[in-house]
Order: C-alpha cells, then sequence, then structure tokens
C-alpha cells in the first residue's frame, strides 16, 4: 500500500513538473495578449484623438458652404403665382372685399383647389412668387384690395407666408405698400427651419442695379442691387442647404413662354448671379417671371421656371409642391382639367423644356 501510494506521489509531481511549464508559458502568452491590448488600446485613443483634432481642423478650415451633408430633414414648401388678380366692374358693388372676389371664378377656382391641396400636403411654408394682382389700370387703393384679398385667401392654409415681390405689384403699389398689405419683411430676406435656408430675393431693379417704384421697360428684365449682392454672398456662407426664390429668371438663354411661341429673356445680371450661386453651392433656384414650364441645371444649381395659377400655359392653374430632401428637391406640378373639373399631378421633369440640355442632371 505504501508502495503504491509513493508511486502515485511521483507521478502527481511529475504531472506538476510537465503541466507547470504549461501553465508558464499559458501565463507568458496571456501576459503578452495583456501587454498587446493594452499597449494597442493606447496607441488606438491616441490614433482616436489624433482623427478627431485632424476632423476638427479640417471643418476649420474648410469653407462652411462645402461642408453641406445629407439630412433626414425634409422641408415641404407650397409654392404658387401669377394670378394676376384684378377688380371686375361687375362686381364693383359688392359690400367688402371678399365678395367683390369670390364671384369671380377665374381668381376663386384655382385658389380653392390650392388650398384643398395644402390641406392634405401640409406644407412648412407657403410661398407666391409675385404677380399676385394685374397692376394695370389699378390705382393704390384697387392694387392694395386684389393683394388683400389674395393674402387673405392664402392664409386660411396653417402655413407662414413668404412673399417675393412681382414686377405687377409694382405698377399699382410701392414697395412700402406691399410690406403693409402682406406685411412681409423687406427682401432680400432669409429664414431657416432644420437644415435649410430659403432666401427671398427683390429682382425689381434697373440693369444699373437702381431700385424702381414705377413703370419701365426694364420690369420685364430686372437684376439685383449692388447692396443685394454683398448680403447674398454673406447669406450663402452656411453648410445649410440653400434655395433661392425671386421673380424673374436667372437663364442665360431665352425661355419659352408655356402655351406661346414667345421667348423671354432673364435678369440683365443673370450670368454674375449664375457665378455666385454655383460658387456657394446652391441647390435651387425657383422663378415665375416667366410664365414657363422650363428647366436648367448649371454648375451644380437647379434652375427652375414655373406656369401660373391664373390658367395661361400648358397646365390651367398651375401650382407646386415642393419637398426638399438635402440638395435633391422633389418638385410636383398640379393642375386643373378643364373638362374634369378635378385636380391633376406631375412630376415637374414630364414634359419640361430644357434650357441648356448640354448640362449635367441632378
Amino acid at each position: 500500500m505504501h508502495f503504491f501510494r509513493k508511486k502515485s506521489l511521483k507521478r502527481i509531481f511529475s504531472y506538476v513538473r510537465i503541466y507547470k511549464k504549461v501553465f508558464l508559458l499559458v501565463g507568458l502568452f496571456a501576459l503578452f495578449l495583456g501587454g498587446y491590448s493594452y499597449f494597442a488600446h493606447q496607441l488606438y485613443g491616441v490614433k482616436a484623438v489624433e482623427e478627431q483634432e485632424r476632423v476638427v481642423a479640417e471643418k476649420a478650415t474648410t469653407p462652411a458652404w462645402l461642408r453641406k451633408e445629407e439630412t433626414s430633414d425634409v422641408l415641404r414648401l407650397g409654392v404658387v403665382a401669377e394670378l394676376r388678380i384684378q377688380l371686375e366692374n361687375n362686381y364693383s358693388f359688392a359690400s367688402d372685399i371678399e365678395d367683390r372676389y369670390y364671384a369671380v371664378e377665374k381668381y376663386m377656382k384655382p385658389l380653392a383647389f390650392f388650398r384643398s391641396r395644402m390641406s392634405i400636403f401640409e406644407p412648412d411654408y407657403v410661398i407666391s412668387l409675385g404677380n399676385a394682382i394685374i397692376g394695370d389700370e389699378q390705382d393704390i387703393n384697387d392694387g392694395s384690395d386684389a393683394l388683400e384679398f389674395f393674402r387673405t385667401q392664402l392664409a386660411k392654409i396653417e402655413a407662414p407666408l413668404l412673399w417675393v415681390l412681382g414686377n405687377r405689384e409694382l405698377r399699382a403699389l410701392t414697395r412700402n405698400d406691399f410690406q403693409e398689405v402682406t406685411n412681409a419683411p423687406t427682401a432680400p430676406y432669409a429664414v431657416e427651419k432644420g437644415d435649410y435656408k430659403i432666401i427671398v430675393l427683390d429682382t425689381n431693379n434697373s440693369k444699373d442695379g437702381e431700385p424702381f417704384d414705377f413703370v419701365t421697360e426694364e420690369y420685364e428684365r430686372g437684376a439685383l442691387t449692388a447692396a443685394q449682392y454683398l448680403w447674398l454672398e454673406e447669406e450663402l456662407k452656411t453648410s445649410k442647404h440653400v434655395y433661392v426664390f425671386m421673380h424673374h429668371g436667372a437663364y442665360l438663354r431665352s425661355v419659352h413662354v408655356a402655351g406661346s411661341k414667345k421667348k423671354k429673356k432673364s435678369l440683365y445680371d443673370a450670368q454674375k448671379l449664375r457665378a455666385l450661386l454655383g460658387q456657394y453651392k446652391v441647390a435651387g433656384v425657383f422663378t415665375s417671371h416667366l410664365k414657363a414650364h422650363a428647366y436648367e441645371r448649371f454648375d451644380g444649381v437647379s434652375y427652375y421656371a414655373l406656369e401660373d395659377l391664373q390658367g395661361h400655359g400648358h397646365h390651367p392653374g398651375a401650382f407646386y409642391e415642393l419637398e426638399l430632401k438635402g440638395s435633391h428637391p422633389v418638385v410636383t406640378l398640379y393642375y386643373i382639367d378643364q373638362k374634369e373639373e378635378s385636380l391633376k399631378s406631375k412630376d415637374f421633369k414630364d414634359g419640361v423644356h430644357i434650357v441648356s440640355p448640354q448640362e449635367d442632371s441632378p
């Protein structure tokens, strides 16, 4: 018994000696791994700090307008233009502004369709791109009444209103009159919401950049003032996605008027403005004066010429839904089917006149 016990102890000690080396090797390996992990972690931390510092330095030295990023925010805008309201003599007996215009179907019908669609769309803003009134042969009282009627109709939509001054408003009203009726800021002005900046410009200026408050042949073209250019360049220095709204177009070529063989030219200083908008990576520009269904993409900027709410052109009673998704606007055209008395819609690009086909697509 003693012999077997002694033999068992020897065997145990023998195993201990063998496994002692194994345990030692395992321990050393574990120590190596632990040390390696520690130093790797320290090195990774240093690298992470260095990368973070690099990103911060890069942001500090990279202009804001070159740092536009994709966003999940969506901004919704309802856009109308060119209703050109005037007093109808047949209804001059009416007791108030509402009655004077409610009976005029050509005004109420497109407005009713627009308000109905906006109640579904639920826009963040509603924008009038100008020429809400006819201007011609309207004195200040009739012009103010017509514009006030238009404002009250748009105000029934539960969204803030943004106003672009058209050339026809200035045929009956001064800029101050326009501001008083609409309660709009004096253009140029900007509003910001989330990752977006909306800029409104006043293009009702002579080719020399001088504002006009009277009838002139330069109504048809327009330009920006020197002060507006200085203001605009500062506003464009942003990482937000920028969209510009103005009355006159900024095309280099003449653009076909919708439903007509006529062509219209755009801003006197279109080339200068386009260069600035391209430099600061503006996403889109929306205009109405040309009353055209036209599109151009140049230097990364998308230019949209929109048809009128009144009923002329290829799409009677045209208005628009804009869904801004970062720098990629989704533009839907709505119009009134005269036969069916119903509202129809189409993607803006369907049947659009491409002003410069050689340019890149969005």
